[in-house]
């Protein structure tokens, strides 16, 4: 049930996601960095996990010449928008498209990468995640991918006490260092400021992170409320601020006997 309200929330938000989702933008950049820094230019095959509309996958376009790439997501209506940025850029890698929830599908074998970007706090079971990856790479392959902090748009949990259960940077490096070598985690803070509650949950809307708070019964009353207290709480300089608690996280494949 839940994802499939992740599902509609995304693909309502399809046609603003990619101009608006300005911090999904600098995380998929981040991410794709961190492969870039960790995996020849020249990659066989590259399996990206929640492509959505594309953030991730034009930075791994642009830095790898990919033989063949992967793409998976849960909404079908994606490819569309995948098909149009590589005809833009010019660029035509062989892909897949791998349709439906990750947690039920068979991965890609024989993989150089799985990476992902702002997608992985959705899961529900997160270590079969990492398991899952461990078994279909390479020797020597890499998982590559963000996710968030337990502190995730704390101001809207703090006001309206939805929101996920988001892992520790010690759940996670207890996870990956079972399965992969050399992990490296890395956290950051990132403030987005917006002119009013409103806007910002405007904005949650239009990138579809609505579902962090669907549980959340929105009255005139309870909107007036949560504004106030939103100006009380977290206004500074004529200014609301919106955190987001970024984890990145890369491993390389262990070879466990």
């Amino acid at each position: 049930m839940r994802k499939e309200l992740i599902k509609r929330r995304f693909t309502k938000s399809l046609g603003t996601y990619h101009q608006k989702a300005l911090t999904q933008r600098h995380i998929a950049n981040r991410v794709a960095q961190m492969a870039f820094d960790s995996l020849p230019e020249q990659s066989d095959r590259i399996f990206e996990i929640g492509y959505g509309t594309g953030l991730l996958t034009e930075e791994l376009i642009a830095r790898f010449e990919v033989k063949k790439l992967f793409l998976n997501d849960l909404v079908e209506y994606f490819p569309i928008n995948i098909k149009q940025l590589i005809s833009e850029k010019n660029v035509v890698p062989s892909i897949d498209f791998v349709i439906g929830d990750v947690e039920k599908i068979d991965f890609p074998e024989d993989l150089n990468a799985v990476i992902s970007s702002s997608t992985v706090q959705w899961l529900d079971d997160k270590l079969n995640f990492i398991k899952k990856s461990h078994t279909a790479l390479k020797p020597n392959g890499m998982l590559i991918f963000n996710t968030f902090g337990p502190n995730n748009l704390a101001e809207v949990k703090e006001l309206t006490g939805q929101g996920l259960n988001y892992l520790t940077i010690g759940d996670w490096k207890h996870w990956m260092d079972i399965y992969f070598d050399d992990v490296r985690i890395i956290q950051e803070t990132i403030l987005t400021p917006f002119d009013s509650p409103k806007e910002l949950l405007q904005h949650l809307r239009l990138t579809g992170v609505t579902g962090t708070i669907a549980d959340f019964k929105w009255t005139k009353s309870s909107f007036l409320d949560f504004q106030e207290k939103y100006y009380q709480q977290y206004a500074e300089k004529g200014k609301v601020n919106l955190t987001w608690d970024v984890i990145y996280v890369k491993g390389r494949k262990k070879q466990i006997k």
